[in-house]
């Protein structure tokens, strides 16, 4: 991870390195999970930044749009992003039909009352935490 950031630190605009980090973030926010939001917001900064320095690239939007859609279940500001990125994806685009059906699944389970039920429950430590002095 330290490579990576240097790496950064000299070409911000490089988007391998971008979409290294932001895989390196994702996997960290997995090891940290529940309490890896910080690792995930880091994930989806980076890995949308190499998606956008680097359009022609299929494989950096897709790692970020799976990123999101992964992340429905635990943010609704994930399912939110993902959503946009379908709206911004031409229809004729080869990958849009499997964006669009893995939106609408992550819609349905997303607002199932487990799921629901699961939210309120994390955020209850993380409330917990920010009221410590």
């Amino acid at each position: 991870m330290i490579h990576l950031q240097r790496q950064l630190k000299l070409d911000p605009d490089e988007p391998e390195v971008n979409y290294w980090t932001g895989m390196a973030f994702q996997g960290l926010g997995d090891v940290a999970t529940p309490f890896g939001a910080r690792y995930n917001a880091k994930a989806i900064l980076y890995l949308t930044r190499a998606a956008v320095l680097a359009p022609g690239r299929s494989d950096y939007r897709r790692a970020l749009f799976d990123f999101l859609a992964d992340s429905a279940s635990q943010s609704p500001g994930a399912l939110r992003l993902a959503e946009g990125m379908l709206r911004r994806t031409p229809e004729s685009d080869p990958e849009y039909n499997a964006m669009r059906r893995r939106i609408e699944l992550e819609r349905r389970s997303s607002s199932s009352a487990g799921v629901r039920f699961d939210r309120l429950f994390l955020a209850i430590p993380r409330a917990g935490f920010r009221a410590v002095p």
